[in-house]
Protein backbone atom coordinates (compact mmCIF):
# COMPACT_ATOMS: atom_id res chain seq x y z
CA UNK A 1 0.00 0.00 0.00
CA UNK A 2 2.75 2.29 0.82
CA UNK A 3 4.52 1.25 -2.13
CA UNK A 4 1.33 2.42 -4.71
CA UNK A 5 1.07 5.72 -2.36
CA UNK A 6 4.65 6.69 -2.70
CA UNK A 7 4.56 6.50 -6.87
CA UNK A 8 2.61 10.06 -6.52
CA UNK A 9 3.49 11.71 -3.70
CA UNK A 10 6.63 13.04 -2.11
CA UNK A 11 8.44 11.97 0.54
CA UNK A 12 7.11 14.27 2.91
CA UNK A 13 3.63 12.96 2.20
CA UNK A 14 4.45 9.30 2.44
CA UNK A 15 5.95 9.62 5.94
CA UNK A 16 2.87 10.92 7.33
CA UNK A 17 0.89 8.10 5.81
CA UNK A 18 3.41 5.25 7.46
CA UNK A 19 2.98 7.32 10.51
CA UNK A 20 -0.99 6.96 10.65
CA UNK A 21 -0.79 3.66 9.65
CA UNK A 22 2.19 2.85 12.50
CA UNK A 23 0.08 4.56 14.88
CA UNK A 24 -3.00 2.48 14.36
CA UNK A 25 -0.96 -0.81 14.33
CA UNK A 26 0.81 -0.17 17.78
CA UNK A 27 -3.07 0.42 18.64
CA UNK A 28 -4.00 -2.93 17.72
CA UNK A 29 -1.07 -4.26 19.11
CA UNK A 30 -1.56 -2.90 22.54
CA UNK A 31 -4.99 -4.43 22.29
CA UNK A 32 -3.91 -7.89 20.84
CA UNK A 33 -5.63 -7.46 17.81
CA UNK A 34 -2.66 -8.53 15.88
CA UNK A 35 0.78 -10.26 16.92
CA UNK A 36 3.36 -8.23 14.95
CA UNK A 37 3.99 -4.68 14.39
CA UNK A 38 4.24 -4.44 10.04
CA UNK A 39 5.47 -0.89 10.02
CA UNK A 40 8.36 -2.07 11.96
CA UNK A 41 11.70 -0.74 9.68
CA UNK A 42 9.43 0.60 6.61
CA UNK A 43 12.18 2.66 4.44
CA UNK A 44 10.55 5.59 3.06
CA UNK A 45 11.08 5.95 -0.72
CA UNK A 46 9.36 8.33 -2.60
CA UNK A 47 9.12 8.83 -6.94
CA UNK A 48 8.06 11.92 -6.85
CA UNK A 49 10.52 15.15 -6.05
CA UNK A 50 9.15 17.78 -3.62
CA UNK A 51 9.24 21.11 -4.76
CA UNK A 52 12.00 23.47 -4.34
CA UNK A 53 11.55 26.26 -1.64
CA UNK A 54 11.49 28.82 -4.02
CA UNK A 55 8.26 27.75 -5.49
CA UNK A 56 6.40 26.93 -1.69
CA UNK A 57 6.15 30.79 -1.10
CA UNK A 58 5.18 33.88 -2.80
CA UNK A 59 7.17 36.73 -2.96
CA UNK A 60 5.93 40.11 -1.04
CA UNK A 61 5.06 41.71 -4.59
CA UNK A 62 3.52 38.21 -5.76
CA UNK A 63 1.28 38.09 -2.59
CA UNK A 64 -0.06 42.01 -2.71
CA UNK A 65 -1.08 41.02 -5.86
CA UNK A 66 -2.80 38.04 -5.01
CA UNK A 67 -4.83 40.58 -2.12
CA UNK A 68 -5.47 43.18 -5.03
CA UNK A 69 -7.33 40.25 -7.15
CA UNK A 70 -9.14 38.60 -4.58
CA UNK A 71 -10.26 42.28 -2.84
CA UNK A 72 -11.79 42.83 -6.53
CA UNK A 73 -13.16 39.39 -7.04
CA UNK A 74 -16.61 38.02 -4.95
CA UNK A 75 -15.72 34.72 -5.67
CA UNK A 76 -15.99 32.97 -2.07
CA UNK A 77 -12.86 31.09 -2.79
CA UNK A 78 -11.18 34.79 -2.96
CA UNK A 79 -12.77 35.62 0.22
CA UNK A 80 -11.11 32.66 1.86
CA UNK A 81 -7.96 33.37 0.67
CA UNK A 82 -8.42 36.78 2.49
CA UNK A 83 -9.53 35.78 5.29
CA UNK A 84 -6.33 33.07 5.92
CA UNK A 85 -4.03 36.13 4.34
CA UNK A 86 -5.57 38.26 7.46
CA UNK A 87 -5.81 35.79 9.93
CA UNK A 88 -3.27 33.20 9.67
CA UNK A 89 -6.15 30.81 9.33
CA UNK A 90 -5.56 27.48 7.32
CA UNK A 91 -7.62 26.39 5.14
CA UNK A 92 -9.48 23.66 6.72
CA UNK A 93 -10.50 26.22 9.50
CA UNK A 94 -11.26 29.14 7.19
CA UNK A 95 -13.76 26.68 5.26
CA UNK A 96 -15.04 25.65 8.82
CA UNK A 97 -16.57 29.15 9.40
CA UNK A 98 -20.09 29.81 9.03
CA UNK A 99 -21.29 33.48 8.47
CA UNK A 100 -22.30 33.62 11.92
CA UNK A 101 -18.47 32.82 13.11
CA UNK A 102 -17.90 36.35 11.85
CA UNK A 103 -19.01 39.76 12.82
CA UNK A 104 -17.72 41.86 9.62
CA UNK A 105 -19.33 44.96 11.22
CA UNK A 106 -16.59 45.13 14.26
CA UNK A 107 -14.04 43.23 12.39
CA UNK A 108 -13.91 39.80 14.42
CA UNK A 109 -13.40 36.32 13.93
CA UNK A 110 -13.33 33.37 16.35
CA UNK A 111 -9.81 33.10 17.98
CA UNK A 112 -10.33 29.14 19.02
CA UNK A 113 -10.98 27.20 15.99
CA UNK A 114 -8.87 24.66 16.85
CA UNK A 115 -9.34 21.86 13.68
CA UNK A 116 -11.11 21.08 10.99
CA UNK A 117 -14.66 22.11 10.77
CA UNK A 118 -14.80 23.03 14.67
CA UNK A 119 -17.22 25.37 15.76
CA UNK A 120 -15.42 28.17 17.56
CA UNK A 121 -16.11 29.29 20.80
CA UNK A 122 -17.68 32.23 19.55
CA UNK A 123 -16.99 34.73 23.11
CA UNK A 124 -13.13 34.46 22.63
CA UNK A 125 -12.82 36.79 19.23
CA UNK A 126 -9.95 38.53 17.54
CA UNK A 127 -9.22 41.79 15.14
CA UNK A 128 -9.13 40.88 11.48
CA UNK A 129 -6.33 42.81 10.78
CA UNK A 130 -5.34 44.14 6.99
CA UNK A 131 -2.10 43.60 5.34
CA UNK A 132 0.21 46.82 5.35
CA UNK A 133 0.83 47.59 1.26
Amino acid sequence: MINDYSKDHVKSSVYRIKNIISGFTRYALDENLIRKDFTKNIYIVAEKKSKDNDLKFLEKDDFQKLIESCKKSTDLTAKMILMSAFTGMRYAEVAGLTPADVNIEEKLYPLTNHGTWFRANLSQLRPITPIES
